[in-house]
């Protein structure tokens, strides 16, 4: 695969993550349902796919990336691992 086509399928993966997430709405904005809001996870998709891309597990890299973006340990303490695990099953169907 050449860098151009890299670049392209990595777009195309970090959209359909984006709109994943705004699916889930993991961290509960209102996101959900509301059509300007649907580049709500856009940020957060777009370094998922980077991390994964530069060989980090799918899971470490949306902890990583989420414990950045909104508070530590923010998906994976108390009920938040069922988004978490929500999450990882989403994209592991979208990447692989």
């Amino acid at each position: 695969m050449t860098s151009a086509q890299k670049v392209l399928v990595e777009a195309k993966h970090a959209h359909e993550i984006s709109s994943a997430l705004w699916d889930l709405d993991p961290m509960r904005t209102g996101c959900k349902g509301d059509a300007t809001m649907q580049d709500e996870y856009e940020f957060q998709s777009q370094e998922i796919v980077s991390m994964i891309g530069a060989g980090t597990p799918i899971r470490e890299a949306v902890i990583q990336v989420f414990d950045k973006w909104f508070w530590e340990d923010c998906l994976i303490s108390g009920t938040s691992t069922s988004r978490l695990d929500a999450i990882v099953e989403k994209i592991s169907k979208i990447t692989c």
